[in-house]
């Protein structure tokens, strides 16, 4: 499949392990970011677009590139109740849509400066923290 060659490969690696939810967010943003910054302007939307036109390929796509994604998107809130940052797993769908959202947004609906988004993404993780903590700070 074409995301595969231009976005990332079925089998997706979760960063590697922080130590702090936080920092793990962080890495899990920027690769986000990475990901969805590499390819030319217009062609994350164009595929996205021919994935939502075709009911089988929108069904591949979930199990595939969604289903890696959110994979990483666990492993990352497995560790933080493991360490005890998390009383539980929140839904790592809507985890992910947060993580997501923003970054998809800021590239493709907004059209706002690439380069920027290093900052975003740090943003993004540390806010996504607190919401998930119920760090009030």
């Amino acid at each position: 499949m074409i995301f595969a060659a231009v976005m990332h490969d079925l089998e997706l690696e979760t960063p590697p392990d922080t130590g702090s939810l936080t920092a793990d967010l962080a890495a899990l943003t920027h690769l986000i970011a990475t990901t969805l910054s590499a390819p030319p302007p217009g062609v994350v939307p164009g595929l996205l677009a021919d994935v939502h036109a075709d009911e089988a390929m929108a069904a591949a796509f979930a199990g595939t590139f969604v289903r890696a994604e959110r994979e990483c998107v666990t492993e990352v809130l497995d560790r933080a109740v493991a360490r005890r940052e998390l009383p539980s797993r929140p839904d790592p769908a809507r985890v992910h849509a947060m993580l997501l959202g923003p970054i998809f947004a800021w590239l493709f609906l907004l059209l706002e400066d690439p380069c920027r988004l290093d900052a975003l993404a740090d943003t993004l993780a540390a806010d996504v923290a607190r919401l998930l903590t119920g760090d009030t700070t």
